[in-house]
């Protein structure tokens, strides 16, 4: 049934709209201490359905101890839908499985309206000792089927940012966003705070990829949003039918 779940230890929240709309918030840490053995740097990503299609999707694993390039782009912030911030990834990567300079996330609101509005707010602080940025995602549902997702970066000097949206589903370029296919009514996808531009399946640099199943990939479509200038500085997403 439509409304918010969130499950505080592992650090999730799951939001179910009233037109069978799923969102998987990750708010959570990045493993099991102390080599955090299997995490991937994800920190604040989103995975969404709307109806039964797949929007935003998890890339996956694709390998543990095969290739390294792959290995390391399939756990890195790029490959999940989140920022990064001067090309780093949230934590710092030590071999193929472990981890080092782990991050602290907070979830910092939570909400449901009677009407049946949602909204979860959390926090992460995997660049701030490096690079004193601070990411805060707020995710917002509003019935009958309408999507916000609002990043905020919190610091001083003049950064690289880098939105990634991995989606499930193509999208096409129209007057002031994507219109997303394979819906009967069209859902309309805008991104507002950078440049906006689509990878798909590309190897120099990686990007474009999942993978369904262990030591397979694919190419799907990634759009990416980048910004370089002074923080702070926020993106606004939203997703809507037409």
């Amino acid at each position: 049934s439509p409304g918010l779940t969130t499950f505080h230890l592992s650090g999730y929240s799951i939001i179910r709209g009233r037109m069978q709309d799923k969102a998987i918030f990750d708010h959570g840490a990045l493993g099991m201490a102390p080599r955090y053995t299997h995490g991937h740097a994800d920190a604040l990503s989103l995975f969404l359905q709307v109806g039964s299609r797949d929007v935003l999707i998890d890339p996956g694993t694709y390998t543990c101890t095969g290739n390294e390039e792959w290995r390391r782009y399939f756990r890195s912030t790029r490959a999940h839908n989140t920022v990064t911030i001067d090309g780093l990834d949230q934590a710092v990567q030590d071999g193929p499985l472990a981890w080092s300079l782990p991050f602290e996330t907070r979830l910092v609101y939570k909400d449901e309206t009677p009407e049946g509005k949602i909204t979860v707010i959390a926090r992460h602080y995997g660049y701030k000792d490096r690079l004193g940025v601070t990411h805060l995602r707020g995710v917002s549902y509003e019935p009958p089927g309408s999507w916000m997702i609002w990043d905020w970066l919190t610091g001083t000097g003049t950064h690289h940012v880098e939105l990634n949206w991995h989606l499930g589903c193509r999208p096409i370029p129209v007057d002031g966003g994507y219109r997303l296919e394979g819906f009967d009514h069209p859902l309309l996808l805008t991104i507002e705070g950078g440049a906006s531009t689509l990878c798909e399946g590309s190897v120099q640099p990686v990007g474009g990829w999942a993978s369904k199943r262990y030591g397979s990939k694919d190419p799907i479509t990634t759009l990416r949003v980048d910004y370089t200038g002074s923080i702070p500085h926020e993106f606004m997403t939203r997703l809507r039918f037409v």
